[in-house]
């Protein structure tokens, strides 16, 4: 979307920036298909085939490794063409390599390295945490240790620049669109005054574990729904690299030295881990986390699961009026802010998936178009895991539990869902149990002033689900057994750094 774009075009200028006063060296900003941009730059600085060389070139071109099938063919496209082109007395190097993880997938401990990797989180959790080290992050490029370096010759094309920036209409947006990316809804829940870019990423993070001190707090407050620290907020910076997750775990450890070491200052690493995790995944399953039955997809007893795109489901749950509350809140604050906590995502995931048993692939390409923080790594794993297409236990939430667990006064209810901001407490959870005599009382008529659950809140019990008392059994055996690895901290050994 629009806000992602602009998001993208801020990191963009603000790595420019940093390179010129850093190094001294400008930017060069291209738009357009990489093999095409790339090819002209080459055209311009490198003999062509067929032609002798009058020196030996070395083309080196270095990027992050891609992981998924899409970006995976325009690096092929890329070293195509390139190497249809450099004179057979040039070089030509393309080098990828892995980056924004916590892990070195050559320290994986599994055989088979990515391709040996479990098929659960916690396995996997378990191995590394124990035989693994997080390298240290890299310091920043400085001129001492660099050298010189010119930027390359660009003497005709409109490609690139080294003064300019792209614009979002110049990229194809309406002026509708571009408008939207002016203001900030006043509920967003993002940090106040944010930016694409590794300036306010590194601003972010040192005001959210030193001046506020929420790390401290972290585990307790990381389910919030409403506000802009009770989560780290971190992601839209991983998301396009302009924060790296070793910095934020090399950040927490120095938090455990200088003020506490505890359970919440572990989780915040934790969930880098299930970063780490969700690409690696994706990196061994390859298109398959695309697929309608994902990368497993079938019920207990190798039934398939039944799917639907019924467009009235899907652009109720879209623009959030499914008559569910939590849903439609979770949505709208989506809709109008790019931005969902990681409760709401599981929540709106669920409803889609498993209540309404719409395709759901729905509704990740929807968070794709939506999401200023997306990925496509974490995004596809998330929604496969959470439609429970990874061969793992289905996870149905029970929505109205949620919200009255999450939400328990229906602040955030009435946040996004003002319609119902005079509902009972102990109906707003529940709108559609009033009575007629309470409609009237609070002046909210459900399926005029509000609608009816698009779907029955017991809707979709088809599958096999064990009982409560195996699941609070489950449950207890494996807190238990958690418990100790919680409650470790960096400090005391849970994550090593490599010296």
């Amino acid at each position: 979307g629009a806000s992602r774009a602009k998001f993208t075009i801020e990191a963009v200028e603000d790595l420019r920036l940093s390179l010129e006063k850093r190094l001294g060296v400008c930017l060069l900003v291209a738009t357009g298909r990489p093999e095409d941009v790339l090819l002209e730059l080459v055209k311009q600085n490198v003999q062509p085939r067929g032609e002798q060389a009058e020196q030996d070139t070395s083309v080196n071109l270095v990027c992050q490794r891609e992981i998924c099938h899409e970006e995976l063919e325009v690096d092929k496209a890329v070293e195509a063409s390139l190497e249809g082109f450099i004179s057979d007395g040039s070089r030509f190097n393309f080098e990828k390599i892995w980056g924004s993880l916590l892990y070195e997938p050559c320290d994986l401990p599994f055989e088979g390295g990515i391709n040996g990797i479990p098929t659960t989180f916690n396995k996997f959790r378990r191995e590394v945490e124990a035989k693994c080290e997080v390298p240290m992050p890299l310091e920043a490029p400085s001129q001492d240790r660099l050298g010189s370096l010119q930027t390359a010759s660009v003497t005709r094309g409109r490609s690139y620049s080294a003064t300019s920036m792209p614009t979002l209409s110049g990229l194809g947006y309406t002026d509708q669109q571009v408008e939207s990316t002016t203001t900030v809804h006043p509920n967003s829940s993002l940090p106040k005054g944010y930016r694409g870019g590794e300036t306010f990423a590194l601003h972010r993070a040192r005001q959210w574990i030193w001046d506020r001190d929420m790390l401290r707090t972290y585990f307790d407050t990381r389910n919030g729904l409403i506000g802009e620290d009770y989560s780290t907020k971190f992601s839209p910076w991983l998301a396009c690299g302009s924060l790296s997750p070793r910095y934020v775990a090399l950040e927490c450890r120095r938090y455990e030295e200088a003020r506490v070491a505890n359970k919440s200052t572990y989780w915040c690493v934790f969930e880098l881990l299930v970063r780490d995790y969700f690409r690696y995944f994706a990196a061994r399953h390859g298109r398959r986390i695309f697929y309608l039955h994902g990368t497993a997809g079938r019920l207990e007893g190798g039934a398939e699961r039944k799917w639907n795109r019924n467009p009235e489901l899907i652009a109720a749950w879209r623009e959030g009026r499914t008559g569910h509350p939590l849903i439609d809140a979770s949505m709208r604050e989506l809709g109008n802010t790019g931005y969902l906590s990681n409760r709401g995502r599981q929540n709106v995931c669920s409803y889609l998936s498993i209540d309404m048993s719409v395709d759901w692939r729905v509704g990740a390409e929807f968070f794709e178009s939506r999401l200023l923080d997306f990925d496509v790594c974490s995004n596809y794993v998330n929604w496969i895991n959470g439609a429970g297409l990874t061969g793992g236990r289905l996870n149905r939430f029970n929505i109205t539990k949620q919200s009255r667990d999450w939400d328990e006064k229906g602040e955030y209810l009435r946040l996004w869902v003002p319609e119902i901001r005079n509902v009972p407490n102990q109906y707003i959870h529940s709108p559609w149990e009033m009575s007629e005599t309470a409609m009237e009382e609070c002046g909210v008529i459900i399926g005029s002033d509000y609608p009816f659950p698009i779907i029955s809140p017991t809707a979709n019990c088809e599958f096999k689900r064990t009982s409560r008392k195996q699941r609070d059994t489950s449950k207890t055996k494996q807190d238990n057994c958690d418990t100790s690895r919680r409650m470790k901290s960096l400090a005391v050994g849970t994550f090593c750094f490599k010296s």
